[in-house]
């Protein structure tokens, strides 16, 4: 469980989930897939579950209390937990370390925002489709922050592009930003221009 008087419920939540995300990525060598799930227990946030699976098995889940819960606990506080099944964890084969040769040289990083429904985006979907669009020299893609104003919510991504033969021009990396815009729109994430 991870408790705070002095941050959201939200960013309480998302430490938590990257706590998790980095705990399965050191043991497993893998990421977790969160996916929305109904409380299992009367005390659960009806809406805020998520079952974590790892390497297609579910391993636990990850939540905030219900509000009259949390409530009681510290009406000033955020809470959000998680539960970990260690039996079934412990039978997930982790999944084997991959080492490329460092490039002599140097990457270009790409930041892109898009519009998009935070609560209804698949951060896996969306990485899948961005990674099969942008081509060989993608080589990593980072969520960089998620921002709401004025009822609109975006989020910015940091595509990392690298080859092991030459230096990337921006003009060379051009066609993969493209297609990778056109590869997220069906998933409802609109490119905008900064």
């Amino acid at each position: 469980a991870y408790y705070s008087r002095t941050e959201s419920e939200e960013d309480v939540f998302l430490l938590l989930r990257d706590i998790v995300s980095s705990l399965v990525s050191t043991v497993k060598h893998m990421q977790p897939v969160f996916t929305a799930t109904s409380a299992a227990h009367a005390w659960e946030h009806p809406v805020n579950s998520f079952a974590i699976a790892v390497g297609g098995e579910c391993v636990g889940t990850l939540s905030v209390p219900h509000p009259t819960v949390a409530a009681s606990i510290d009406k000033k506080a955020a809470i959000a937990f998680c539960e970990i099944d260690m039996d079934i964890f412990s039978t997930v084969e982790p999944a084997p370390i991959l080492y490329h040769e460092a490039s002599r040289f140097p990457g270009i990083d790409l930041d892109m925002t898009f519009a998009a429904k935070l609560s209804e985006l698949d951060y896996h979907a969306l990485r899948d489709a961005a990674l099969a669009a942008g081509g060989e020299n993608l080589t990593a893609i980072n969520p960089v922050g998620t921002y709401e104003k004025d009822g609109e919510e975006t989020i910015t991504l940091r595509f990392s592009f690298v080859s092991a033969e030459r230096t990337l021009s921006k003009a060379e990396i051009q066609p993969a930003a493209d297609a990778i815009v056109a590869a997220l729109a069906p998933l409802g994430l609109g490119f905008k221009a900064i």
